[in-house]
């Protein structure tokens, strides 16, 4: 006969698996980087209340209280770890209710065939938390006693069934497979446009038939994008059973120019996360290229409302740069230009490849960003350049000095013909002019993926006496994908029209 739960000793007091979970957690997962790398990794006090809530379970009916749970919080908050804690715990851990001991306390058990997955909108966003907990697994002791088998592609038992999979496929190919576990990652950027809400929608159909659980990790959303993260808010406000969510916002701040009342209110949305430099917060707040919609959303963790500003394909139909997009495209082997483009925030950098194919433009775009130490492989970058320039024969790369001057000449001593794109009016006017007649037209062929139609989609014009350019102030988020093809049409409009010795 199960004894039944030995009832609360203090106020507030309930059953939990999650207390277990955190000595997991800190006796084989290590630090993944900052002054503390390579230490046993322990979740903060507001992480662990979380991951002890997450797991609590309902002594009445004799099992977990929450099928999914949501944290919304402030950038640098830490969340990618914690998340890639709570996909290891669901991959060997003892996760799964199994009655109650002599002292009344729950009881756990692994999961008989755990398959977990970390999904993202982009290959560089599941990134965030797949190598986040990849660098967690490095040399611990995990590895033997459990089986694990960790590599850049999959986590995986080697003693019985079990693999974590960092995904991004579309939501059609993930129908029907027995997951027990998931992370969404970044729901704030999952859309019907990229097809963010299909996958969350096809991950939780998955979940429900295995009992599976998940937990959504987002920022604030904006209001009216019917993302992910906003449906959720949506969801936790009408009562949904079985959500449990967490948010701290920051009190509202009329004026951001106001140091004192900033610091305050940021202190509240960095609650529980110390390690947070308010100070430089505010000063990012105060540059002039953070926008008032982007300090609130990223850093006092606030729901905003899209920018009064105008999309630059807001009177094209919504669909015209998706039905650009082909499924085998193939660059040709020379006559190529390449483009390089840096985010405002030095979040994201992307490179486009061009060159023209009968009566079309096709292009191919890589974005690349942060890690899990906040940094952007630039070996990786500069090895991509390489391989494109050499692959295409490419006559022209094109960059803003601004932003890349030292990468540039590094590649230029090695023989690269690397172009200065200063991104001025008098150059991005007509560029940009030119990337979205190409579009309108369907002239132009990309290689498609989310987060490209992402920087696109977002991208805000800015008018200037000479037509508009782009602007990356008042975009709400990194557009560089959107910048690279405007620099590349008009690089290969350059080379195609005029003599070789009068291009440059």
């Amino acid at each position: 006969m199960t004894l039944p739960w030995r009832g609360p000793e203090f106020d507030g007091d309930f059953p939990s698996l999650g207390w277990a979970l955190l000595e997991l957690y800190e006796e084989y997962l290590r630090i993944p980087s900052g002054p503390q790398a390579g230490e046993p990794f322990r979740l903060s006090d507001d992480q662990a209340t979380f991951t002890v809530r997450f797991y609590a379970v309902d002594p009445a009916v004799d099992r977990l209280l929450y099928r999914r749970g949501a944290r919304r919080r402030a950038k640098g908050t830490g969340k990618s770890p914690h998340l890639g804690a709570f996909a290891f715990g669901e991959l060997v851990g003892d996760v799964v209710f199994d009655g109650w001991d002599a002292n009344g306390e729950p009881v756990g058990r692994p999961r008989d065939s755990p398959w977990g997955q970390i999904a993202a909108c982009s290959e560089d966003q599941t990134d965030n938390t797949y190598l986040a907990l990849l660098e967690m697994l490095a040399e611990s002791a995990a590895i033997d006693e459990f089986g694990i088998d960790a590599g850049v592609t999959r986590i995986q038992l080697t003693n019985r069934f079990g693999r974590i999979d960092p995904v991004t496929a579309s939501a059609g190919s993930r129908e029907g497979q027995p997951i027990t576990s998931a992370v969404l990652d970044e729901t704030h950027l999952w859309t019907p446009r990229n097809g963010g809400k299909r996958l969350a929608a096809t991950l939780r159909r998955n979940l429900a038939k295995m009992n599976g659980r998940s937990i959504d990790s987002t920022n604030a959303y904006v209001r009216g994008q019917d993302s992910v993260a906003e449906a959720t808010d949506r969801a936790w406000k009408r009562g949904e059973a079985g959500l449990l969510y967490d948010c701290i916002e920051a009190p509202a701040v009329d004026d951001l120019r106001d140091r004192r009342k900033l610091r305050k209110a940021l202190a509240v949305a960095y609650t529980g996360a110390p390690w947070v430099d308010l100070d430089r917060l505010i000063d990012e707040i105060a540059d002039p290229e953070t926008t008032a919609n982007d300090a609130r959303r990223f850093y006092l963790n606030q729901p905003v409302d899209e920018d009064n500003t105008e999309s630059w394909l807001d009177d094209l139909p919504t669909d015209t740069f998706a039905r650009c997009a082909a499924l085998e495209l193939e660059l040709p082997d020379s006559g190529c230009v390449m483009a390089w483009d840096m985010s405002l925030r030095h979040d994201s950098t992307a490179i486009a490849t061009l060159g023209r194919q009968d009566d079309r433009i096709v292009a191919r775009v890589r974005i690349f960003s942060r890690d899990t130490t906040g940094k952007i492989d630039f070996l990786a970058v500069r090895q991509h350049i390489r391989t494109e320039a050499l692959a295409h024969q490419v006559t022209a790369i094109g960059y803003d000095p601004r932003y890349l001057e030292f990468e540039a000449q590094e590649l230029a001593d090695g023989g690269l013909p690397m172009e200065e794109f200063p991104q001025s009016a008098e150059r991005m006017g007509p560029a940009c002019g030119l990337l979205r007649s190409t579009i309108a037209t369907q002239t132009l062929a990309h290689d498609g993926g989310a987060e490209l139609a992402e920087h696109v989609a977002r991208a805000v014009k800015r008018e200037t006496d000479r037509g508009f350019t782009l602007s990356k102030g008042k975009s709400p988020g990194p557009i560089d994908g959107c910048i690279v093809l405007a620099m590349g049409v008009a690089l290969l409009e350059m080379v195609s029209t005029l003599p070789a010795a009068d291009i440059f």
